[in-house]
C-alpha cells in the first residue's frame, strides 16, 4: 500500500508548511527572551512525507453457550454432535468477517478512537450481528431412550418390604397384644385362642407374603425418566456469540531509523500516540478478509522536515518533524541570550543592593518573568518540568534549571524581610488570640460547660486548637506580609506570567514557617502562665 498510496495535492501542501509553523513556535519562544521575534527567520526547509505502514488483524471467536431441553425441541440448525457444533462455530467466523455489517461494526468503534485506531492496545470486542444458534438431539443419557428408568426404592422388582410387619410376615396378636395368655376373669390367665399362645397373627398387610406392592412405581418395576420428562429424548441447545480480537502494528522495517526515533519521540511508545497527539494522519485501505483473518491496511503520513532558521544572524540546522511542526533537533539557541537575565536573578539571591535595577534587567525576559511568577505558586520541579518541555530545545536543561533555581532564591530574598515582619505580627496575633482565651472567662466557661458533661479532660484539646489557630494565623501573615511586598517590587508583566493569574501568586512561608511554632508556642505558654485560671498543663511545666 505505501508504494501505491498518493496524498491529495492540498493536503500535501499542508504538510510540506510545517517549517514554517515551527519557524512560528521559534519567533514566539525567542521573543522577549533577548531577542525579538524579527530576528528569527527561515532560510530553507526541505519537508519529506514518511509513510509509516500500519495495520489492525480481527480474528473472531466463537464463545459457546450451552442449555439443555427436555424432548425434542430443536433450536437453529440441527447437528448430530457437539464435535460438529464446534467444526461449524469454527468454519462460521470467516463467513461472519465477509459481511459488510459485521465489518462495519467492528472497525467503526476502533476508527472513532482518539488515533483513529493507529496505535490502539489489543482490544476485545463483542459482535453483536454476528450470532449463531445449533441444537444436538440425542436419546436420553439416563433412560437410554426408554423415558423410564428402574425404580429406586424397589430396584426395579416392583415389590418393597411390608411396612405393617417390615417383612416378617406377622405381627403381635392383636387379643393378647403378643403375650400369648389373656385374662380368664377370675383373676387368672388363659392361652390367647386367637394365636394359639404363639403371640403372633398373619399380618393382614401382606398375608404372610412379607412383600407389598412399590407405591413409587405402582408395582411395575419403573419410573418417568425425570431428565428427559418421560421422552426418551434431549435437546441441547448451543448459542453461539462472538468476539472480535484486535491488534495493531506497525511494520518498522520499512521506516528509516532516525524516522522511527522522530515518530517515537513525538508519539510515546512504539509511536502509538503520534495520531492522536495529531503529529500525524492515517488512512486505512479497505478491509480485506486474508485466511481467517480480516486485515486492515493503513499509513500514517508523517512529515519530517530538515530546516536551516537564522536566528540573530546566525545559521542554524534543525530538524522539524509532525503536523504541529514541532521541533525535534536544534541546538539550545537562546542559552546565551537569557544569560543575562539568569544572573540578575542570581545577583539578586545574594542580598538587597541594586534591588530595583536587577528585578528590572530580569524581568526583561519572558524566561525570568515565567520563572519568577510559576514559583510563587507550584513546586520548583514541575515548573523546571514545564520550562524544559515548552522551550526544548531551543533552550538547554542546564539553562532551565538554573533559571527556576535562580528565580526561587530571588523571591526567597526579596520576601525575606516582609516575611519577618509578618512572623512579628503573626506572634503578636497569637498573642492577642491567646489572652482573649486565657485571661478572660471564655476558657473557665468552657471548662465548666464539659465538666457537667463529665467531658472536662477534652480542655486540652480545645487549649491545642487555640495554639494551632495562633500558628494559622501566623502563617498566613508571613505569606500576606511577603505576597504584598513582592508584588509591589515586580512588575505587572511579572504577575501576569503566573498561571491561574494573580491569584495564584502565593509566595511560601520562607524559613520564618519553621520559626512559626516555636513563637507561637512560647507566646501563648506566656500568655497562659500569667492568667488567674492557670491550665492544668502550665501548672504541670511550672512544678517541673
Amino acid at each position: 500500500m505505501t508504494e501505491a498510496f498518493k496524498l491529495p495535492r492540498e493536503v500535501e501542501t499542508a504538510y510540506r508548511e510545517i517549517p514554517q509553523k515551527a519557524l512560528t513556535v521559534l519567533a514566539a519562544l525567542a521573543d522577549g527572551n533577548g531577542l525579538r521575534a524579527d530576528q528569527v527567520r527561515l532560510l530553507k526547509g526541505e519537508t519529506d512525507i514518511h509513510l509509516i505502514p500500519a495495520a489492525i488483524t480481527i480474528t473472531l471467536a466463537p464463545e459457546i453457550a450451552k442449555s439443555q431441553i427436555n424432548g425434542q425441541n430443536p433450536r437453529g440448525e440441527v447437528l448430530s454432535s457437539e464435535a460438529e457444533v464446534l467444526a461449524a462455530a469454527a468454519a462460521l467466523m470467516p463467513v461472519f468477517l465477509q459481511g459488510e455489517t459485521t465489518r462495519q461494526e467492528i472497525f467503526e468503534p476502533v476508527r472513532r478512537g482518539a488515533g483513529e485506531g493507529f496505535g490502539m492496545a489489543e482490544t476485545t470486542l463483542a459482535v453483536k450481528s454476528a450470532a449463531k444458534t445449533f441444537s444436538v438431539i440425542s436419546s436420553c443419557p439416563q433412560c437410554g431412550g426408554e423415558g423410564s428408568v428402574s425404580c429406586a426404592p424397589c430396584r426395579g422388582t416392583g415389590r418393597v418390604p411390608c411396612q405393617n410387619c417390615r417383612g416378617q410376615g406377622f405381627t403381635a396378636c392383636f387379643a393378647c397384644r403378643g403375650a400369648g395368655m389373656v385374662p380368664d376373669g377370675a383373676g387368672g390367665s388363659t392361652p390367647c385362642q386367637t394365636c394359639q399362645r404363639s403371640g403372633k397373627t398373619v399380618c393382614p398387610a401382606c398375608n404372610g407374603g412379607r412383600e407389598s406392592a412399590c407405591q413409587a412405581c405402582s408395582g411395575q418395576g419403573r419410573t418417568a425418566c425425570a431428565a428427559c420428562g418421560q421422552s426418551g429424548a434431549q435437546t441441547v441447545v448451543y448459542g453461539i456469540s462472538v468476539k472480535a480480537l484486535c491488534r495493531f502494528e506497525i511494520d518498522w522495517r520499512k521506516v528509516p531509523a532516525e524516522v522511527k526515533a522522530l515518530a517515537e519521540k513525538l508519539g510515546g511508545e512504539k509511536a502509538a500516540k503520534l495520531v492522536a497527539r495529531k503529529h500525524a494522519e492515517v488512512y486505512w485501505q479497505v478491509p480485506e478478509l486474508r485466511e481467517k483473518d480480516l486485515v486492515v491496511d493503513g499509513v500514517a503520513c508523517f512529515p519530517v522536515a530538515a530546516v536551516d532558521f537564522s536566528v540573530a544572524g546566525k545559521a542554524v540546522p534543525a530538524t522539524v518533524a509532525g503536523l504541529q511542526g514541532r521541533i525535534c533537533e536544534m541546538e539550545p539557541v537562546l542559552d546565551p541570550f537569557v544569560k543575562p537575565g539568569i544572573a540578575a536573578l542570581t545577583k539578586l539571591s545574594k542580598g538587597p543592593l541594586a534591588a530595583a535595577a536587577l528585578v528590572a534587567t530580569a524581568c526583561k525576559y519572558k524566561l525570568a518573568r515565567r520563572a519568577l511568577a510559576e514559583v510563587a505558586a507550584r513546586p520548583k520541579k514541575a515548573v523546571y518540568q514545564a520550562l524544559a518541555r515548552d522551550y526544548a530545545p531551543a533552550l538547554s536543561d542546564k539553562y532551565a534549571r538554573a533559571a527556576v533555581g535562580a528565580a526561587a532564591r530571588a523571591l526567597s530574598a526579596l520576601g525575606n524581610g516582609p516575611r519577618t515582619q509578618g512572623l512579628c505580627l503573626g506572634a503578636v496575633l497569637a498573642g492577642a488570640l491567646a489572652a482573649g482565651y486565657y485571661m478572660t472567662p471564655l476558657r473557665l466557661r468552657l471548662f465548666t460547660a464539659l465538666a457537667e458533661k463529665g467531658m472536662e479532660r477534652y480542655i486540652t484539646l480545645v487549649d491545642a486548637g487555640e495554639g494551632l489557630l495562633g500558628v494559622f494565623a501566623a502563617l498566613f501573615l508571613i505569606r500576606l506580609m511577603a505576597g504584598t511586598a513582592l508584588r509591589k517590587m515586580l512588575p505587572p508583566s511579572v504577575l501576569a506570567e503566573a498561571t491561574g493569574g494573580l491569584d495564584t501568586f502565593r509566595p511560601g512561608v520562607g524559613k520564618q514557617g519553621l520559626l512559626v511554632l516555636p513563637a507561637v508556642a512560647a507566646v501563648t505558654v506566656a500568655v497562659a502562665a500569667l492568667a488567674a485560671h492557670k491550665p492544668e498543663w502550665v501548672l504541670f511545666l511550672l512544678r517541673g
